[in-house]
């Protein structure tokens, strides 16, 4: 089986591209035979060092979306699907062009959508199936592009899961959050922020905030921070900051899949969360953590306050969250299922 993945943009930081990279690794690991078809504007560093993979690059990218680079980009598909069984695209826009070229060859299209598609309500999925990275966006699929359920299969983004299964607590005095992400208002740091300022005023004893992260709103954010809220910039490894949480916050304002979440139930790490996206298809409040309305600045203050006064309750609900990570969102489940799909939509490929 031949499977062939296009996926534009492979960017350091960046969910879609950790989740195809993983699933690219575990593939050839597998034994399977891959080709990976990308831009030029993607971080050759990602894959050039990966001895079984072929490369090739191609004009599909969202930036190259143009009457000029259109022809190129057909043609370039064309080629590398020749022989493929599989092709498993990671973006809209060459999802639209292996559309183009589907009724010239013969293979399985897939794609996968990592995000809500917001002002695309005219585009069409006419791929043989369509894999959302959560139930939340099963359900965005169903009512927004009237995706039929059949066509969807959910395979949630998995994560490594460590070798530890006892959390490395906080050994400092410091009541210490962290928050890790994009600076982007999507991410809500301004409403953490504003949670953080109110929570400030409740309590006596140390606290300070880490904030992992960059972006465009990195000037807004620190103005809104005082001397207890701390900066880490881009942070490579994040165990040693999750090592240092009585606390993980995500305050999104949308999610379709938080790798944070699944790395801090990994980590053993409380977890405070808004209830948007997928994240509310994982965790339960009081049960796999702290969940609060999205945008609620002093209900996520409260949150915060009963974290910080109830530290036995909150590792019981982070034991439980681990429980769950372990079971169902590691990198083996999810590049299992991938296999297996490819494995059934191969199937029919033969049949037909």
């Amino acid at each position: 089986m031949r499977i062939v993945m296009v996926c534009p943009d492979l960017k350091r930081v960046c969910g879609r591209t950790r989740m195809a990279m993983t699933l690219i690794h575990g593939l050839i690991e597998s034994g399977e035979d891959i080709t990976l078809v990308t831009n030029a504007e993607s971080d050759e560093g990602l894959y050039s060092g990966i001895a079984a993979l072929e490369t090739r690059i191609a004009p599909v990218g969202p930036n190259d979306k143009n009457v000029a680079s259109m022809p190129k980009a057909l043609q370039a598909l064309r080629d590398a699907v020749k022989d493929a069984d599989i092709v498993h695209t990671h973006h809209r826009y060459p999802a639209m062009l292996i559309e183009l070229l589907r009724p010239y060859r013969s293979f399985r299209h897939i794609t996968t959508v990592h995000s809500y598609l917001r002002g695309k309500r005219f585009f069409r999925f006419g791929s043989a199936s369509v894999v959302a990275v959560s139930d939340s966006v099963k359900n965005f699929l169903m009512d927004r592009f009237s995706v039929p359920p059949a066509q969807i299969k959910v395979i949630p983004n998995g994560i490594e899961r460590s070798a530890a299964t006892e959390r490395a607590t906080n050994t400092g005095t410091d009541f210490t959050v962290v928050a890790v992400g994009r600076f982007s208002r999507e991410k809500g740091f301004d409403i953490l922020l504003e949670a953080w300022n109110i929570f400030l005023k409740e309590v006596t004893a140390p606290c300070r905030l880490l904030i992992a992260g960059s972006g465009e709103e990195e000037s807004l954010l620190r103005s809104m921070a005082d001397e207890s809220v701390e900066f880490l910039g881009e942070v490579a490894d994040m165990n040693s900051v999750y090592a240092q949480a009585d606390a993980v916050v995500i305050p999104s304002r949308e999610e379709t899949v938080s790798y944070v979440l699944l790395e801090s139930g990994d980590a053993g790490v409380p977890v405070v969360c808004s209830d948007v996206g997928g994240m509310a298809d994982i965790v339960e409040d009081g049960t796999t953590a702290r969940v609060f309305p999205s945008e609620n600045s002093g209900a996520l203050a409260s949150m915060l306050q009963d974290v910080h006064s109830d530290k036995d309750s909150q590792d019981r609900i982070a034991r439980a969250l681990q429980r769950v990570v372990h079971e169902s969102y590691t990198n083996d489940a999810m590049i299992s299922t991938y296999r297996e799909h490819y494995r059934n939509e191969f199937e029919l490929l033969i049949e037909s």
